[in-house]
């Protein structure tokens, strides 16, 4: 199923094997939509305006379900609304627009927001973790009560506009458009491996169980798959290796598990200190 909007500024759903199209209600939409986002589930949209307001969709009928509105500033500025995001549950709607703000979805009444006017991408990940990048690279973890910042994800140098968790909602994927995609544990609040370098930024999936992760190179080079499954990254290091570690790399990489032992069985133990 696409969602997208039509040549005669309705917005709808496009069943890719029926080729059946069906517009939200209710018809034309008063302005271009200018953010979208879609539930976990793929139930509900979310349309984000320029003048601040959103509107949640039930994605089968285009029934309007909620609006709720960014309000302005005290000084009297009305930010438009540039990233939407869901929490899985759907109690909650997560805005950033002048700040990052969050609404019940029942109601329609703003519950907290954090006045950082440098937020940007907001993403919920399935445990209810709200994830928000900042214009200078940085992206936050907030509290989906308060919006308070409880904490940060380091590595990123460049805007993060791109997430995807796993279903457990412990591994997050995220991409920025310094051409670099990252793998996070958000229990650990560490990054796991080096960057993936793709030289721009592209789309990014994370398989549901989190072992495998899929990167978008545009028509002409198609989708990257990458293991994330640690045996096989331990495979393809002795692969790669064609040795065990020394003394000395374990002492400095792996010494706090344990004492020295081969991590490659099929060749044989390094001396001491040497390759």
């Amino acid at each position: 199923m696409l969602y997208g909007l039509f040549d005669d500024f309705t917005f709808g759903t496009y069943d890719v094997n029926t080729g059946e199209r069906r517009s939200f209600a209710p018809g034309a939409l008063p302005d271009t939509p200018i953010s979208e986002a879609t539930s976990s589930d793929g139930t509900l949209r979310l349309l984000g305006f320029r003048d601040g307001h959103a509107v949640e969709y039930e994605t089968s009928t285009g029934r309007v379900l909620q609006t709720v509105q960014v309000p302005k500033t005290s000084s009297g500025y009305q930010s438009s609304v540039d990233y939407m995001a869901l929490s899985a549950d759907h109690s909650r709607i997560y805005v950033s627009g002048q700040g990052l703000h969050s609404f019940d979805a029942a109601s329609g009444d703003e519950i907290a927001q954090n006045n950082d006017g440098a937020i940007g991408y907001v993403a919920v990940g399935p445990s209810g973790v709200v994830i928000a990048s900042s214009y200078d690279g940085s992206l936050g973890i907030f509290d989906p009560d308060t919006l308070a910042q409880q904490g940060s994800l380091t590595g990123a140098r460049g805007y993060i506009q791109q997430t995807a968790f796993s279903d457990d909602g412990t591994l997050l994927l995220a991409g920025g458009n310094d051409g670099r995609v990252l793998l996070f544990d958000l229990e650990s609040r560490t990054r796991l491996g080096d960057p993936i370098e793709t030289g721009r930024s592209h789309a990014i999936s994370l398989r549901s169980n989190g072992h495998e992760a899929a990167i978008g190179f545009g028509v002409q080079s198609g989708v990257g798959l990458w293991s994330l499954e640690p045996d096989h990254w331990v495979t393809a290091a002795c692969a790669i290796a064609g040795r065990n570690l020394t003394t000395d790399e374990w002492s400095t990489y792996v010494g706090d598990l344990g004492d020295y032992q081969p991590t490659c069985p099929e060749y044989p133990a390094a001396e001491t200190g040497t390759a």
